[in-house]
């Protein structure tokens, strides 16, 4: 008997190298979607982590600026003779500061050089309290003393920075010393004071412990790129600069003028905003109502793609339009300055 052949199912060889390009083709489709994808969550974190911190730094300076200038509504910044324009809110009082260079204390609560710092950024000075820390005069300073008595010295050290105020105008000095709890000896004048209190402080006059903050940007890489945003705890004194964020490009400064006595600031009003009409230079009369800040803040890393991103225009810096592959995020905030006497 003839026995059958059994059919035989499969695949060629043909087929089989044709069957494992199409797969390869497939996996490599899903491979770049997959690299793609993670790429892009990579960078994206980045992002966030570098707008977070820029987030906090700017908070940060906001909270300074909203309480600046305390227990002197008539905070003041003078007007400066050059590029660099100061705010000037009155005629005839400031705060004034034992903490700059010799010959050349700063004066005022709030303090804006325009354009002063690396690659065009701005500096901003401001007077602010540091902690909950007060206590009063006892007896009469006349404001060129080197020591004052107060009720209670227990929460204070020395090397604190101290503001003494009477509610008209203020004194921004550094404790030399504390000899009693009571008493309390001052570090001696090392600049030219331009504007002293024509009357002494009185006795109940307040004593808080406060300090005049600079915030700056610096450099920190070795291509010059303005990636740090620090703060001087003593504004140019002999503590050192504490970095408050990374990777920020960019730090500008527009300053709210009431100049029709509205309570309001108009678009126009904004000083160094680069809008047409604002008001430039400040002169005595000048309502200061609210700071502007504006943080451009600039990813780590680069994408290593076609340079396709241009750091933006913020304010009146308009910054080079050369692109590059960094992705930036703009962070934007404005403060009512509450302690002025003209504030809302």
């Amino acid at each position: 008997m003839r026995q059958r052949r059994r059919s035989q199912a499969g695949f060629t060889l043909v087929e089989l190298m044709v069957s494992l390009v199409l797969f390869s083709f497939a996996i490599a489709g899903v491979l770049a979607v997959a690299v793609s994808m993670a790429q892009g969550f990579r960078e994206q974190r980045k992002v966030i982590e570098t707008e977070t911190s820029a987030r906090g730094a700017l908070d940060y300076i906001a909270d300074g600026l909203r309480m600046a200038s305390p227990a002197v509504p008539t905070g003041v910044v003078k007007s400066q003779v050059g590029a660099n324009l100061i705010v000037d809110v009155s005629a005839t009082t400031s705060i004034e500061d034992t903490m700059g260079p010799v010959g050349a204390c700063p004066q005022g609560s709030v303090r804006v050089t325009n354009g002063g710092g690396l690659n065009s950024s701005d500096i901003l000075d401001v007077v602010v309290a540091s902690g909950p820390v007060v206590t009063t005069m006892t007896s009469t300073w006349n404001n060129a003393s080197t020591s004052i008595d107060v009720t209670d010295t227990s929460s204070l050290a020395v090397g604190d920075n101290i503001l003494i105020t009477d509610g008209v105008d203020g004194r921004l000095v550094r404790i030399a010393a504390i000899t009693s709890a009571t008493h309390i000896d001052l570090e001696a004048y090392t600049c030219t004071v331009t504007n002293p209190s024509v009357t002494p402080y009185p006795s109940g006059s307040l004593v808080l412990r406060a300090m005049r903050a600079k915030f700056y940007l610096a450099a920190n890489v070795a291509d010059g790129i303005p990636t740090a945003l620090y703060v001087d705890p003593d504004s140019d004194g002999s503590m050192a600069p504490e970095p408050l964020a990374d990777y920020i490009e960019d730090f500008q400064v527009a300053v709210g003028i009431d100049e029709n006595g509205d309570k309001t600031i108009a678009t126009d009003e904004w000083a160094y905003s680069g809008v047409a009409g604002t008001p430039s230079p400040f002169t005595n009369g000048k309502t200061l109502h609210a700071i502007r800040i504006t943080l451009v803040a600039r990813a780590a890393t680069d994408l290593g793609m076609t340079a396709t991103f241009t750091k933006p225009t913020v304010e009146d810096h308009v910054p080079s339009a050369t692109a590059d592959t960094f992705r930036r995020r703009v962070l934007s905030t404005s403060i009512e300055i509450r302690n002025l006497g003209d504030s809302p």
